[in-house]
């Protein structure tokens, strides 16, 4: 599925991703956003509305991978309802 942008595209509004320092932290198993900030929180950040929110992507869950000097993540996003 193409959901619309390119790798560049995540270069600002990336890190604004509220699961990405918990991952940096060491976090591991299923992430929800939601298990960081509210989804109302969430749906204020630049990440949602410039990535996210065009794409029709609500909700998000990552599972961290453990790659050497550089975060991975298997990511799984829901829609709108």
């Amino acid at each position: 599925m193409n959901i619309g942008f390119r790798p560049t595209d995540l270069t600002g509004t990336i890190s604004e991703n509220p699961v990405l320092p918990a991952i940096r932290d060491g976090a591991e198993g299923l992430l929800a956003i939601t298990d960081f900030v509210t989804q109302r929180q969430f749906e204020r950040t630049a990440f949602y509305n410039e990535l996210m929110r065009p794409n029709n992507v609500r909700y998000e869950v990552l599972i961290p991978l453990k790659p050497k000097d550089h975060i991975a993540t298997v990511t799984v996003n829901r829609g709108f309802v």
